[in-house]
């Protein structure tokens, strides 16, 4: 996610207004001084967050932040979809979002209500607090809720070489932009 942030966003190169679920110490210290008050942690259960909210109910203006940044923390939700739509209701015209999960791509989402106790979860999808393993139709999940996203493979991104060097498997990153008028070609990321 770091790579990508500084590779292909302006996370490092203008102060923008990001929300960062769940956010992970490193890209919080980082980004915290690079966008000072600008910069909005929002976690359900971390009290060291900014802001302690739901993420199916985000107690917060439309259209407030340039970006918002979220790794592995979808798949805990329940209403993944209502969530989904939070973000992007928050997102600036134009703005982007860099959104981290687990995926398999060789499959649609394995979800299933009946997995509700820890451990079916377990069993499921390898973890106790996970709802699914998104797949396949997650990019149509982030275009209904009005957020085109591209998916870039960690095996496409970066060498194989660079991979070693950063200790990276294969992972995938969703990057979108909620259409709007307020983009400019000098604020696009390069692929």
């Amino acid at each position: 996610m770091w790579l990508f942030l500084t590779r292909r966003t302006d996370a490092m190169r203008k102060r923008l207004r990001i929300l960062h679920t769940a956010p992970e110490p490193s890209l919080e210290a980082v980004l915290r001084v690079r966008h000072g008050k600008r910069y909005l942690t929002v976690d359900a259960f971390n009290p060291l967050a900014d802001l302690q909210a739901d993420l199916t109910d985000l107690p917060l203006p439309d259209g407030l932040f340039d970006a918002v940044i979220s790794s592995h923390v979808l798949e805990h939700i329940q209403d993944d979809r209502r969530a989904i739509s939070e973000l992007v209701r928050v997102l600036k015209p134009g703005g982007w979002a860099l959104i981290l999960v687990p995926y398999d791509p060789r499959r649609p989402t394995q979800e299933d209500p009946a997995m509700d106790t820890p451990a079916k979860r377990m069993a499921a999808y390898g973890h106790p607090y996970h709802y699914r393993i998104f797949g396949n139709d997650l990019p149509e999940r982030f275009a209904d809720a009005g957020l085109p996203v591209t998916t870039h493979s960690s095996r496409v991104f970066l060498s194989g070489h660079a991979r070693r060097r950063h200790r990276i498997n294969r992972n995938y990153l969703f990057f979108g932009r909620k259409p709007g008028n307020n983009l400019k070609m000098s604020d696009c990321s390069h692929d």
